[in-house]
């Protein structure tokens, strides 16, 4: 489901320094090297089938596809597969059920609806998140999901009825997946328990790795940023 969105500070920033900096420039090779998804235009109404990993944008600008592709990189680097994923524009908030997006899983595959008005970073932080729950969906493991519920200790992992949304843990783990991949540090919307020793060690309960980023500039503020 969509998010409260996360908030970004560019400039300089210290890191988890877990991974030698050897080791992070293998990893970006290696990324770049491997990632051989398809990536293409098409209209609304046009029917495309892609061999994974591949991304397909629709209704979207140059820049927009050109964000969705690098977002996809970012998990490439950080060891984390994704499916097939079709990012599509809407203006249509209804459509994200109110929210600025919404993730449907797809068969093998994953559909992100992006109805923000927003642009820019904002846009692309939330592309991270959704993309997040692409990832959750199809590959994560039922051990590294009871092990990340040991660390949130969530309930719920998807019911928004019975659990408000930052209580679910489907949401937590995409919020989490944001802090650790993104290029900029960020303050993790509406999450409680969101110092940096707890975001990372969230991170690698779920993902078995080490974040590819977890910038530790604004995981140790008091309050977080509510957005809606």
């Amino acid at each position: 489901m969509s998010r409260p969105l996360t908030w970004f500070e560019p400039g300089h920033s210290c890191r988890f320094q877990t991974i030698a900096g050897m080791n992070t420039a293998l990893r970006l090779l290696s990324a770049i090297s491997s990632f051989v998804a398809v990536s293409v235009t098409v209209p609304a109404t046009a029917s495309a089938h892609q061999v994974p990993p591949a991304i397909i944008t629709i209704n979207m600008s140059a820049a927009e596809h050109d964000m969705a592709i690098h977002t996809a990189l970012l998990f490439t680097e950080a060891g984390l597969r994704l499916p097939t994923i079709t990012v599509r524009r809407d203006a249509d908030r209804e459509k994200c059920q109110n929210h600025e997006g919404l993730h449907h899983v797809v068969d093998d595959g994953s559909l992100i609806d992006i109805c923000t008005t927003d642009t820019g970073a904002v846009e692309a932080q939330l592309m991270l998140h959704e993309m997040g729950h692409a990832w959750a969906s199809h590959y994560l493991t039922s051990a590294h999901r009871q092990a990340f519920r040991n660390v949130r200790h969530w309930t719920y992992w998807q019911d928004y009825q019975r659990a408000e949304w930052r209580y679910n843990g489907t949401e937590q783990a995409a919020e989490i997946i944001v802090w650790g991949l993104s290029e900029h540090p960020v303050q993790v919307a509406e999450l409680d328990n969101h110092s940096c020793r707890e975001l990372h060690a969230a991170y690698v309960a779920l993902t078995g790795l080490e974040p590819l980023h977890g910038y530790t500039d604004r995981c140790d503020d008091v309050a977080p940023d509510h957005r809606s």
